[in-house]
């Protein structure tokens, strides 16, 4: 699937009828800079969330049923501003919209934890994820195994979603990254950038398998807490049979008690 530049949801797909909505389609880069913008110092939260101001970014025209435009595009101080006039239901079907063209679906999330539960059972130093598994089909990576040592970098070099525009998660995926469509990667200053120009459900499809990949799932976490438990319940046990050697060798025989008393 090729993204165009923009696309255009006509006023027949919005509770309103009233607007035709033109957007640019979001990259990863652009998800990336409405999570740095995103205002995270009020307590109670800025009133919207950042899948809406990736949104107001990405608007390029609105216009009426006519074909009058009405929206100025001079970039206003704050971006979400852009989309305030919208009645509520169309802003929301606006984002459920761009939520289901651009990032990844349900379909595609079980495919990925497919993908990595299959690459659990197949050890490997590097793997690799194929246009035809990627979702844009557009794209083919390589990537390492993530060592602990590679998690503590990444632990120490991460510096926040809003410092970087990315999760932990993410970042460690791009420190792993090894070709792009069969191009070594030349690692740059800010490592995540590599994923910018990426569809952004390629980005989250891929972090899902990597994820899956390398880290304890629910069973797993069940499964060491059992052992543990295994483990500390054999030391009780070794503990309890100790104290009774222990008290058969200090403990006289009856024969002997008697011997000592006359």
């Amino acid at each position: 699937m090729s993204l165009p530049e923009t696309i255009t949801i006509s006023h027949e797909d919005l509770p309103s009828g009233k607007y035709n909505v033109t957007i640019k389609c979001p990259r990863y880069g652009d998800y990336r800079r409405a999570k740095k913008l995103y205002p995270t110092d009020d307590r109670k939260g800025p009133g919207y969330s950042v899948e809406e101001l990736v949104l107001a970014n990405q608007l390029v025209d609105v216009t009426d049923v006519n074909g009058n435009s009405f929206l100025n595009k001079a970039m206003p101080k704050d971006i979400i501003d852009r989309i305030k006039p919208f009645p509520i239901p169309d802003r929301q079907a606006l984002v459920m919209i761009m939520l289901e063209i651009f990032w990844l679906g349900v379909d595609q999330a079980k495919v990925g934890q497919e993908l990595a539960n299959e690459y659990m059972l197949a050890p490997s130093l590097v793997y690799a994820l194929d246009k035809e598994q990627m979702p844009s089909g557009e794209l083919a990576v390589t990537y390492n195994v993530p060592s602990t040592g590679t998690q503590m970098a990444a632990d120490r070099r991460y510096q926040g979603v809003q410092q970087q525009g990315c999760s932990l998660e993410e970042f460690l995926f791009a420190m792993c990254l090894q070709t792009v469509n069969g191009e070594p990667i030349e690692s740059p200053s800010d490592i995540v950038s590599i994923m910018d120009d990426w569809e952004i459900c390629d980005v989250q499809f891929a972090n899902l398998v990597f994820i899956n990949q390398f880290t304890l799932d629910n069973n797993g976490v069940e499964k060491a807490k059992e052992v543990g438990k295994r483990y500390r319940e054999s030391f009780g046990q070794q503990t309890t049979e100790a104290k009774s050697r222990q008290r058969r060798t200090t403990t006289p025989a009856p024969e002997a008690a008697e011997s000592t008393a006359s």
